[in-house]
């Protein structure tokens, strides 16, 4: 009888590829909040200036709104005002 691992990285729900929670999807936007990534450009956020909010906030100025709305299959984007 010939024993194999049937959980974690070898087991048969591995092959799936499957994103993190086990729920196949297609993100449409997402931000890396790593420390690796910040801190050398905006670091610890010390006496609240800088840091992971500061990072954050910038990030929003770099999005591609064209590749957002590629992942999303959005095919036109009307605005809406309030009056």
């Amino acid at each position: 009888m010939e024993v194999s691992n049937t959980v974690g990285s070898h087991g048969p729900h591995s092959q799936k590829k499957m994103s993190p929670g086990g729920i196949d999807l297609n993100p449409i936007l997402c931000i890396n909040m790593w420390e690796h990534v910040y801190l050398p450009d905006y670091g610890v956020g010390a006496g609240g200036v800088g840091g992971k909010k500061a990072f954050a906030e910038s990030w929003w100025h770099t999005i591609d709104w064209s590749v957002v709305m590629d992942n999303a299959e959005v095919k036109e984007v009307t605005l809406q005002f309030a009056t």
